[in-house]
């Protein structure tokens, strides 16, 4: 192995510690690190090669570990998740194999969501009657339409909580 490959390695090792990175982001990393330090482009994807083989880098462990982290703690849509996977550079083929074997009850997801919030979106001065009602429903609805659901899963969460309240 040559001191390239090895000194590029170490960077991604450093990298790799605080959380686990995708074959794209660790691609672009070890670039920005040989150009840097003016190393020769084949270095980076042979660098990355042994990542691979090490099974440090696995795009599919990834899409595992970025939803449940994600998923669980910010409560987001299911397009929402695929769209920030698709940022990271996973590719499609990888995020659709996952949500076709992984179900995300969505409609759960918006209503603990809406829930953690509600008290907050109920507790402000809002007029009383029909009027209050539906500037609730809209900042209820701009809440979780920003966590990526779709109307018709944003109204039938409105409507549980209200008919519990």
């Amino acid at each position: 192995m040559d001191t390239e490959v090895s000194r590029l390695l170490n960077f991604a090792y450093f990298y790799l510690r605080f959380r686990p990175r995708t074959e794209s982001e660790m691609l672009q990393y070890l670039e920005k690190k040989a150009k840097k330090f003016s190393y020769s482009e084949n270095s980076s994807n042979k660098t990355l090669k042994k990542l691979i083989d090490q099974k440090l880098i696995d795009d599919s462990q990834f899409v595992v570990w970025f939803v449940e982290i994600r998923g669980s703690s910010k409560k987001k849509s299911v397009a929402y998740l695929k769209n920030e996977l698709r940022v990271r550079g996973v590719s499609s083929d990888v995020i659709g194999a996952y949500f076709e074997e992984n179900f995300i009850d969505e409609d759960e997801s918006a209503l603990k969501a809406l829930r953690s919030q509600w008290r907050r979106i109920n507790r402000e001065d809002l007029p009383v009657g029909r009027q209050g009602k539906r500037k609730r429903f809209e900042k209820a609805a701009a809440f979780l339409q920003r966590k990526g659901f779709g109307y018709s899963i944003i109204k039938r969460a409105i409507a549980e909580i209200e008919e519990k309240e």
